[in-house]
């Protein structure tokens, strides 16, 4: 079969998890004996490297729909596989697809959770620093104002989700709670979906044990929104101040890393080393403990890269998923967003070595559930039944 990957960004390995998803699974698709190619609705640019597989259709473009469409035939391309989730613009271009392309399977993975992308819609919208809402949130800031919003934020998403299934041929989720989250936001025909776990990025490492070091770690887009890099700041300048002997690594970019390396100066936080977008494994290695402090997530690809390497991670419950993914054994979980919390339960880990230890064994045990092999087999069994 000729699979296409289509995507609204490049598909490069490390600038994020869905881009190392889709690099896991096609490789996994060529092992099988299938065609895959990558398709992106974003400008090429020299800044990225070359790969024979990926493509470009120019977002400006009014004709991108086309354009796409003549990919398809041209490539012969039997399934589609949408890794931009419900995006509306995305949609718009498949619509057309779908048009021209009678015989083209269309597979929509939507990469996010569901219901906390409404109840943690406050701290999503606020955590955009510079909009329109932060900037008026001393007006904004009343209960039945957020009431209101999130009434209109799920109307929305009823309607993505629904155009988006129409065209089709499944949506995969990321773990069988969404289903019923979706059900819940009012989708009713559920007979499309079904959920598939991402991929373990790595195997698991047990000799990373013998590597690790005084570290905490953070991996991923330095950004507000989602991300919220701005509570990290904050935690990791605590712990900064509290451990001496500790140094924390943040690999990843984005456009808030000016700000968080002004923050690090002004506040003399020696310890605190940005790296960029690097292979984050050396990094996973070395850290006894890794960090997520996003308002949301869909699966958290980083907790299960972090835990191939015996890295504990300490999460707040930023999807209701979450303990499928890396259950209470294997990691620190808080309920509330809370960065004292956060604090205080590092602080914890830190001074029972005994029980870093015993989640660090348990994180390697727990990686082993999402091999990359078994995951390919369950997209093929599907592929099967389209």
């Amino acid at each position: 079969m000729n699979i296409l990957f289509l995507a609204q960004f490049p598909i490069l390995e490390n600038s994020g998890g869905v881009q190392r998803v889709t690099s896991i699974l096609a490789e996994g698709f060529v092992d099988k004996g299938h065609q895959v190619y990558y398709l992106s609705t974003t400008e090429p640019s020299e800044k990225y490297p070359k790969d024979d597989r990926q493509f470009y259709v120019s977002s400006l473009s009014e004709s991108i729909g086309s354009q796409c469409s003549e990919f398809v035939k041209q490539k012969n391309i039997d399934i589609i596989i949408n890794q931009a989730g419900v995006y509306d613009n995305i949609t718009k271009i498949l619509e057309i697809v779908r048009k021209n392309n009678d015989n083209v399977k269309i597979l929509t993975v939507h990469h996010n959770c569901i219901a906390c992308l409404n109840e943690n819609y406050r701290e999503i919208l606020l955590g955009n620093k510079g909009t329109v809402v932060t900037l008026l949130k001393n007006f904004l800031d009343y209960k039945v104002t957020w009431d209101f919003l999130k009434w209109k934020n799920r109307i929305k998403y009823r309607g993505l989700f629904t155009k988006s299934l129409k065209i089709s041929n499944r949506l995969v989720l990321l773990a069988d709670k969404f289903e019923n989250e979706l059900f819940q936001l009012g989708v009713q025909n559920l007979k499309k979906v079904v959920a598939i776990p991402n991929p373990a990025s790595f195997e698991a490492f047990p000799s990373a044990i013998a590597e690790k070091q005084n570290r905490i770690v953070f991996v991923g887009r330095l950004e507000y929104a989602q991300k919220r890099v701005d509570r990290l700041m904050e935690i990791y300048h605590k712990l900064h101040d509290t451990y001496e002997d500790w140094n924390f690594d943040i690999v990843g970019d984005g456009k808030e890393r000016y700000w968080m390396e002004d923050y690090k100066k002004s506040h003399r936080l020696d310890r605190i080393h940005f790296h960029g977008f690097q292979d984050p494994k050396p990094f996973l290695k070395k850290a006894k403990i890794f960090t997520l402090t996003s308002d949301f997530e869909g699966f958290g690809m980083v907790l299960l890269e972090a835990q191939a390497f015996a890295t504990v991670p300490v999460v707040f419950r930023c999807f209701s998923a979450i303990e499928d993914i890396v259950p209470r054994d294997t990691a620190v979980i808080l309920e509330q967003f809370d960065n004292d919390l956060y604090v205080s339960k590092v602080k914890e880990l830190i001074s029972l070595p005994a029980s870093l230890a015993s989640f660090a064994r348990m994180s390697l045990a727990n990686v082993t559930r999402f091999q990359s092999k078994k995951v390919v087999d369950q997209w093929l069994e599907l592929f099967k039944k389209l």
